[in-house]
């Protein structure tokens, strides 16, 4: 049973000994054996699929959150550097002093 064409043979040998009816019972197990590799296959596609696209989608919207923390972070170190008052700075980003005060220990401005 090891050798391919043996297992074949011996199935085959199997098949022409079928009645008419078993062999269409066994027609039918294969056909839904297909039927299913058929759906698990499609469903392993699309599930793939799905993932990527939320993937994408996740990674978009990750992407947008950091480049408006960096936007903000310029525009705290630019503010600074152009002496406005860490008061202002927070009042226009919404930030607390705290943060504005942290973006600026972070980057060696205080």
């Amino acid at each position: 049973m090891s050798v391919p064409e043996i297992a074949q043979a011996l199935e085959l040998t199997k098949e022409s000994a079928y009645t008419k009816a078993e062999l269409e019972v066994y027609d039918r197990h294969w056909d839904t054996i297909r039927t299913e590799r058929t759906l698990i296959v499609d469903a392993e596609a699309k599930g793939k699929k799905e993932g990527f696209e939320m993937g994408t989608k996740k990674g978009k919207i990750e992407g947008k959150i950091e480049g408006k923390i960096e936007g903000t972070k310029e525009f705290v170190l630019k503010s600074f550097d152009n002496n406005i008052e860490i008061s202002v700075i927070s009042a226009i980003t919404d930030l607390t002093v705290e943060e504005v005060r942290s973006i600026l220990i972070d980057n060696k401005r205080l």
